[in-house]
């Protein structure tokens, strides 16, 4: 994808509009959506869940948990496309940490990049397993997600659009 400027917050709102009608465009109970953004912001992230929910489909967050200085770090180690020190100070002060306590952060999977590869690997099998299988989790990752399932969300009435009416069925007076 691209790397929005977030130096300036207009652009930035607009990128997140972006992403969020691109995801609610391709949204659908028999297909795999699965955003790769920020999403630094708890607004968004229940924004995205409301778009599950809407669509009656799974959801789930993975957080991929790195340290600020690893953040700086690799940021400046990136070769043209980069953060310049004042945006990513920024980003770093903005940032809302998921909780699962919240719905919408829920279920969520962190994943730290210190891990070995073989770690991030089985943690992304897990979540894809998760979503897919529709009895929420299989016996042989049961002990390793424990709680953590994905279930279908219910559309609700504020979730979901009124049906306009058909043709003939307005009538002036």
């Amino acid at each position: 994808m691209f790397c929005p400027s977030l130096a300036d917050g207009h652009s930035e709102k607009n990128t997140r509009g972006l992403l969020r009608s691109e995801t609610d465009r391709n949204l659908t109970k028999s297909t795999v959506v699965i955003m790769d953004s920020l999403n630094f912001i708890k607004g968004y992230r229940y924004e995205l869940w409301c778009l599950a929910r809407s669509a009656g489909t799974r959801y789930c967050i993975v957080h991929v948990d790195t340290a600020t200085e690893s953040c700086v770090a690799w940021n400046a180690q990136r070769a043209g496309d980069k953060y310049s020190e004042e945006v990513m100070s920024d980003l770093l002060k903005r940032f809302e940490r998921p909780d699962s306590r919240n719905r919408w952060d829920s279920p969520l999977f962190t994943v730290k990049p210190s891990h070995d590869e073989q770690h991030v690997l089985e943690t992304v099998e897990l979540v894809v397993s998760m979503i897919l299988n529709k009895s929420g989790t299989s016996n042989n990752v049961k002990g390793i997600l424990g709680s953590r399932h994905a279930k279908d969300l219910n559309p609700t009435v504020a979730t979901t659009n009124t049906k306009l009416a058909g043709k003939g069925s307005y009538q002036c007076s």
